[in-house]
C-alpha cells in the first residue's frame, strides 16, 4: 500500500455502469369490471309517471270545465257516468281473462304434480 492519492484518470468518456434492470414484480391484481349502469337512471321514469299522471289530471279537469260551461251540470255528469262504466266495463273483461288465466295455470300444475307423482305437501 502506498500513501499516495489515487490520481483521476481522464479518458474522455464516462464511465460506463451495467444496466439496472427494473424489479420484477407480480401481476396486478385486477378486479373484475363492474356490473353495467342502466343508460337511464330510475328517478327519471319515476319523475315521467309522475309528470304524466299530473298532465292527465289536468287535460281531464279542464274537458269537464269546457263540458260544464257548454252544457252544464247534466253534461258533466252523463260524462262521469259514462266514463265510470266503460272503465268498469273494461276492468272486468281484464279481471275475467286474467282470472281464467290463472285457472289455466293452476290446473296445469296440478296435472304436472299428479303425473311425476308428487306428494301434496297439505297431505
Amino acid at each position: 500500500m502506498s500513501d499516495e492519492p489515487i490520481q483521476p484518470t481522464d479518458s474522455g468518456a464516462p464511465p460506463v455502469l451495467p444496466p439496472v434492470l427494473p424489479p420484477v414484480l407480480p401481476p396486478p391484481v385486477v378486479a373484475p369490471p363492474p356490473p353495467p349502469r342502466p343508460v337511464t337512471p330510475a328517478w327519471v321514469f319515476t319523475l315521467l309517471k309522475t309528470v304524466l299522471a299530473a298532465l292527465v289530471v289536468v287535460v281531464v279537469t279542464a274537458g269537464l270545465i269546457l263540458l260544464f260551461v257548454k252544457t252544464g251540470w247534466e253534461g258533466v255528469w252523463k260524462v262521469t257516468l259514462i266514463g265510470t262504466c266503460g272503465l268498469f266495463a273494461v276492468m272486468s273483461v281484464l279481471v275475467i281473462v286474467g282470472g281464467a288465466l290463472d285457472i289455466r295455470k293452476l290446473l296445469r300444475r296440478l296435472r304436472e304434480r299428479e303425473a311425476s307423482g308428487e306428494s301434496d305437501p297439505a297431505d
